[in-house]
């Protein structure tokens, strides 16, 4: 857990899972499932070349967990651009849920056997005192669509 800096209030809206992305011919793109240790060997396309990236962090913890080093061959801040260059064949990609909510269909998403790495997204204010009701309405609403999302998990459009 990322530590709270102070006068902020953290709030957590949704847990969103991530996918492995594969072009449509790969190997494994006929199975159910795919282990993320069955991608080692891969080139792999991860968001952000800045190293800023959220989302890339919990790529590279998720892959050092599973005992490997991913061979970064491209990274760019755009999913649907992410999900051209997977189709192209230049590698292959773990994407958030969220991210997915469109997919080529020259692409191959794939859930992983085990416990999937996720983001986990927040809404943040300051802890300052201050309410308005256009504050608490928005987090409700914030909240509202979170669960909702969460409710319709596994509606996603898998391989299988």
């Amino acid at each position: 857990a990322t530590p709270v800096p102070d006068g902020l209030l953290v709030e957590p809206l949704l847990d969103d899972h991530l996918y492995a992305v594969l072009p449509m011919g790969h190997r494994l793109a006929g199975r159910r499932r795919v282990r993320l240790e069955d991608l080692a060997d891969d080139p792999w396309i991860l968001g952000s070349s800045s190293g800023t990236c959220p989302d890339a962090r919990i790529v590279l913890q998720a892959c050092g967990g599973a005992g490997f080093e991913p061979r970064i061959c491209f990274q760019h801040d755009d999913y649907p651009a992410i999900q051209g260059f997977i189709a192209a064949g230049v590698g292959v990609s773990l994407m958030p849920e969220l991210a997915l909510r469109t997919v080529r269909e020259d692409v191959v998403v794939m859930p992983l056997t085990g416990r999937a790495p996720f983001r986990r997204i927040v809404a943040t204010t300051l802890a300052d005192g201050w309410d308005s009701p256009a504050k608490r309405r928005m987090i409700e609403v914030l909240r509202e669509v979170g669960e909702e999302f969460a409710g319709r998990r596994g509606a996603l459009s898998v391989a299988g």
